[in-house]
C-alpha cells in the first residue's frame, strides 16, 4: 500500500508541471543551465566580488520563484565573523519532520571552473523551484551558506551559525559538496568517533543504486576516521556533535561514467526527491550508529549492530562446527596445539623481527636521498617492498632451519591462524562491527584451507585469506591516507606490532601449508621452502630496482618548497625561511626585482632581505566623553592579505563597551582579540570603546597566501606554498 501511495505522489511530481505548459520535469537541462549562468562568478572567493554577484544571482532566484527567504548575515554574530552571508528558504510541509539541504558557496582552493561545484547550488535551486509549486510530506530547508571553506576554527562559519540558531527539533541534514555532475559519489557518513544513522546511508545508497549512480561508501574510511590517524572532514564533526544525523555528499572523477551530465543530473535530483517522499511520515528516531553497508554488484549488504553480531556468531559457530566433523583425529591435534603453544611468542617475534628490518631498509633508503619522507613518492610500492621483503626473510627462515620446525604439525599452524583471526574478529566488534567486515572474509577461507586436502587447494585458499587484507592496503594506500600510511611504514616498534597482527593468519598459514607439503610430499622436501623463497625474493629485488631508479621529484611529482616571510614593521625586520623535505641545492631567488643567490641549501635555510617600507600603514584617532574612550584605527594594507587579525593588550583587565567588530577577551581580561573575516576590505576600520584610564598595546598582523610583491624562482620549478605575515606594534602614547 505504502509503496502505491509513494508512485502515485512521484507521478504527481513528474508530471504535475507538463500539464501547465513548464518544462521544468527536465531537471538536467534546468540544472546545466544553472551551471551555465553561474560559469562567470568563478572564483566564488569569500567575500569577493563575484560572491556578491552569486548573491544577487540567488536573490533574483528567489524572486522568480517566490519564495521567502532569510539572510544569515555573519557580521552581526557575537562569536564569529565573516563579511560573507548565507540564505535560508524553508518550505513548510505537512509535518514539522525538517530535511536540511545545505550548500557551500564558495569553491574549494584545488578547484577549476570545469569542476567548480556549481552543480550543487543549481541542484539545490532546482529542488527548490519543484518544492515552491509542491507541498512535501516534510519540511524541507535549504541552506545557501557562504564561509565554509576555512580550515581552522570557527569555520565552517555558516554551519556553525546554523546550527545555534535554525536547526528544527526533528531534522536530518544532506550536504551537497559534489564537484561536477558524472562523477562518482562519495557518501562520507564518519566523524571519527560517530557515524551518520543508518536509515539515512542506507537509504541514499539504494536510491543512488537503483538508479545505477556510481557511488562509493566509504567504509575504509570510517575505519581510518576512528583510528585516529586521519582528521574526518570539519562539517561533519560539527553536526554529529550537534546530533543532528547528516551525510556529506563529496563526489571524485570517474573514468566509467557512461551517462550524459543530463541524465546524471536527472537521476541525482530524482534520488532526493525519493529521500523526501520515502520519509513523508518522518523520520525513524533510532540511531543506530554501529553497521556495515557495502555494494555488491547490485545489490546493496546492509547489516545493523545486532543482526552483524548473530550473522558472525552463527558463522563462526557453524565453521567451527564443520570443522569438528570434517576433522580427524582432533584430540591429538588439540594436545599438539597444546603442547607447542609456547611457540607461539616466538613466532610473533620472528615476524615482528622481519617487519622490522624492512622498516630499517627503508629508512636506509630514505636517507640515501636524504630525504625522509621519500616513501610519500609512492606509498603503495614501499608497502608491496615491506611486505614482499618481510615474506622473503621469513621463506629464508624456513629454507635455514631446513625441516627443523617449532612444531612438527601443520595443524598448530593453521589452529593459530584460526585463533588469532577469532580473537581479532571479537576484538573489533567491540569497537565497530563495520571494522569486522575485513576480518570475516579470513576467516572463510583460513577454514576452507583448514577443511581442504589438496595442496593445489591450499595455495589458492592461502592467497585468497590475502585478499582482504591487500585490498584495505589499496585502498589505504592509494587514497592515500599518509598519517596511517606512516605509520605502518616508518613507525619501528608501535607500527610493526600493529602490522604483525594483522599477517600473523597468513603467515601461520604459509607454515602451515610447508609443514603438510614436508609430511605427504616427502619427494619435494627440498624444494617445500624453495619456491616461495625464490618468488618472494625475485619481487623483493624488482621492488627494490623500482625504489632505486625512482627519481626524488619529476615534473609531475614537483618538490615542495615552503616560504614563510615574516616582516616586522616596528623593528624594521624582514626574513625569509625556506623549508623543504629534501635538501634544495643552488637556486635564485628574485625579490622586487633583485636577484638573490643562494648555493647548497639544506632542508631548511634563513635569510634576511632588504626590508620593504609600505606594507602596513596605520592612523589612529580617539575622542573621550566622560569615563570613555572611543579608538578609531585604519588600517591600509598593500595587496589583497587573507586576513588581519588585531588584539589589544594590557597590564590591567580590559573591558570593551562597543565595537564595529566581535571580539573575544582572555581569562584574565588582559589580552582581546577581535574577529575580523577573511578577505577584509581595504582600508579597513577598527572602531571601539573602551576605559578612558586603559592604555593598551594594539597588535597588528597580516596575513598573506600569497606576496604582494614581484617574486619568481629562476632556476627550476617548485611546488610553491608561500605565506607572509606583516606584523607591528604599536605602544599607547
Amino acid at each position: 500500500m505504502r509503496k502505491t501511495t509513494l508512485i502515485i505522489l512521484q507521478l504527481v511530481i513528474f508530471l504535475s508541471f507538463p500539464l501547465t505548459g513548464d518544462d521544468s520535469f527536465q531537471y538536467g537541462k534546468q540544472v546545466l543551465k544553472i551551471m551555465e549562468d553561474l560559469r562567470p562568478l568563478f572564483p566564488r572567493k569569500e567575500n569577493s566580488q563575484n560572491e556578491n554577484l552569486l548573491f544577487q544571482y540567488l536573490e533574483d532566484q528567489f524572486d522568480q520563484n517566490q519564495v521567502h527567504f532569510d539572510i544569515l548575515d555573519y557580521s552581526r554574530s557575537d562569536k564569529y565573523h565573516s563579511f560573507s552571508k548565507g540564505y535560508r528558504v524553508s518550505v513548510t510541509g505537512r509535518r514539522d519532520d525538517t530535511l536540511m539541504i545545505i550548500v557551500p558557496l564558495n569553491n574549494r582552493n584545488n578547484q577549476n571552473s570545469i569542476r567548480s561545484g556549481s552543480i550543487n547550488i543549481a541542484a539545490a535551486l532546482q529542488l527548490l523551484r519543484i518544492f515552491s509549486r509542491y507541498t512535501p510530506g516534510l519540511s524541507v530547508d535549504f541552506l545557501f551558506l557562504g564561509a565554509e571553506r576555512g580550515t581552522e576554527s570557527p569555520y565552517p562559519i555558516g554551519s556553525n551559525i546554523v546550527i545555534e540558531n535554525f536547526v528544527p527539533d526533528q531534522c536530518a541534514a544532506v550536504y551537497l559538496d559534489l564537484s561536477a555532475p558524472g562523477d562518482r559519489i562519495i557518501i562520507r557518513k564518519s566523524s571519527g568517533a560517530d557515524q551518520s544513522p543508518r536509515w539515512l546511508v542506507e537509504s541514499l545508497a539504494r536510491y543512488f543504486l537503483s538508479r545505477k549512480l556510481s557511488f562509493t561508501n566509504e567504509n575504509i574510511e570510517t575505519l581510518v576516521y576512528q583510528s585516529g590517524f586521519e582528521k574526518p572532514p570539519e562539517v561533519i564533526e560539527t553536526y554529529h556533535t550537534a546530533e543532528i544525523p547528516m551525510v556529506l555528499l563529496q563526489s571524485r572523477m570517474d573514468p566509467d561514467q557512461n551517462k550524459t551530465d543530463e541524465q546524471w543530473i536527472n537521476e541525482f535530483i530524482e534520488s532526493i526527491l525519493t529521500l523526501i517522499l520515502n520519509y513523508s511520515e518522518g523520520f525513524p528516531d533510532e540511531w543506530d550508529r554501529h553497521y556495515l553497508i557495502a555494494k555488491a554488484g547490485d545489490r546493496l549488504i546492509s547489516f545493523g549492530e545486532k543482526e552483524a553480531i548473530v550473522f558472525f556468531t552463527l558463522l563462526t559457530a557453524a565453521l567451527m562446527l564443520i570443522l569438528l566433523i570434517k576433522s580427524r583425529n582432533l584430540h591429538l591435534n588439540l594436545k599438539r596445539f597444546r603442547n607447542h603453544l609456547w611457540t607461539l611468542p616466538l613466532l610473533f617475534f620472528l615476524a615482528f623481527l622481519f617487519l622490522f628490518l624492512s622498516t630499517l631498509i627503508i629508512e636506509e633508503l630514505s636517507g640515501m636521498r636524504d630525504y625522509p619522507d621519500f616513501w610519500m613518492r609512492l606509498p603503495l610500492l614501499f608497502l608491496a617492498f615491506k611486505l614482499f621483503l618481510s615474506f622473503f626473510l621469513y621463506s629464508g627462515f624456513l629454507f635455514v632451519v631446513k625441516g627443523i620446525a617449532l612444531s612438527p604439525s601443520h595443524h598448530f599452524y593453521t589452529y593459530t591462524a584460526f585463533l588469532s583471526l577469532i580473537i581479532s574478529l571479537i576484538t573489533v566488534m567491540l569497537f565497530n562491527v563495520s571494522f569486522s567486515f575485513f576480518f570475516l572474509w579470513n576467516l572463510v577461507f583460513i577454514s576452507f584451507f583448514m577443511m581442504s586436502r589438496n595442496k593445489i587447494l591450499k595455495r589458492i585458499f592461502l592467497i585468497l585469506s590475502s585478499l582482504p587484507i591487500a585490498l584495505v592496503g589499496l585502498s589505504i594506500f592509494n587514497y592515500p591516507y599518509f598519517n596511517i600510511a606512516r605509520f605502518l611504514l616508518t613507525s619501528r616498534v608501535t607500527g610493526n606490532i600493529f602490522f604483525t597482527v594483522i599477517i600473523m593468519p597468513v603467515l601461520m598459514l604459509n607454515s602451515s601449508l610447508n609443514h603438510y607439503i614436508h609430511r605427504f610430499h616427502r619427494h619435494r622436501k627440498s624444494y617445500r621452502n624453495f619456491y616461495s623463497l625464490f618468488i618472494t625474493g625475485t619481487v623483493s629485488l624488482i621492488l627494490l630496482y623500482r625504489i632505486i631508479i625512482l627519481p626524488t621529484f619529476d615534473e609531475e611529482t614537483k618538490q615542495p618548497l615552503y616560504l614563510n616571510e615574516k616582516i616586522n614593521v616596528g623593528d624594521a625586520s624582514r626574513t625569509l625561511s625556506l623549508k623543504s623535505p629534501a635538501p634544495v641545492g643552488n637556486l635564485t631567488l628574485q625579490l622586487d626585482g633583485k636577484d638573490l643567490r643562494l648555493n647548497n641549501v639544506g632542508r631548511e635555510a634563513e635569510i634576511t632581505a632588504p626590508m620593504i617600507s609600505d606594507l602596513l600603514e596605520v592612523s589612529q584617532s580617539r575622542s573621550t566623553f566622560l569615563d570613555r574612550m572611543n579608538l578609531n584605527y585604519i588600517i591600509e594594507a598593500k595587496g589583497s592579505p587573507d586576513q588581519i587579525i588585531i588584539e589589544l593588550l594590557s597590564d590591567n583587565p580590559l573591558i570593551i563597551f562597543d565595537s564595529n567588530f566581535p571580539s573575544q577577551s582572555s581569562a584574565d581580561g588582559k589580552r582581546i582579540e577581535f574577529h575580523i573575516g577573511v578577505n577584509p576590505e581595504l582600508p579597513l576600520n577598527l572602531n571601539f570603546i573602551i576605559s578612558r584610564f586603559a592604555s593598551p598595546q594594539i597588535n597588528i598582523l597580516v596575513n598573506y597566501s600569497d606576496f604582494p610583491y614581484q617574486f619568481n624562482i629562476s632556476d627550476r620549478s617548485f611546488e610553491l606554498h608561500k605565506s607572509l605575515v606583516v606584523t607591528n606594534s604599536i605602544p599607547w602614547i
